[in-house]
């Protein structure tokens, strides 16, 4: 449970960083850093998903859009990817 807080605490603050992949699928998305944020506030489901060994967190976008953040940390890095609940 420790890991889920840290993880929603990184998340609300923006300590996270994005790879290419995430940052192309924001842009296809219209989801923005703010939104990753609002979901560590607003996140109302998370789950461990063991065959992708990450963190998640189903909450709203600022537009009030259900997304799901998916994170894992690399050493103290804490790396994130998305995607919305209809895909």
């Amino acid at each position: 449970m420790a890991v889920f807080y840290k993880i929603a605490r990184d998340l609300m603050k923006g300590n996270f960083s994005l790879i290419l992949h995430a940052e192309e699928r924001m842009d296809e998305r219209s989801i923005f850093e703010g939104d990753l944020m609002n979901v560590g506030r607003t996140y109302f489901e998370k789950y461990y998903h063991e065959k992708r060994n990450s963190y998640n967190f189903v909450g709203y976008a600022l537009d009030e859009r259900v997304i799901t953040v998916a994170c894992q940390y690399y050493g103290e890095t804490l790396i994130i990817t998305m995607f919305e609940e209809e895909e």
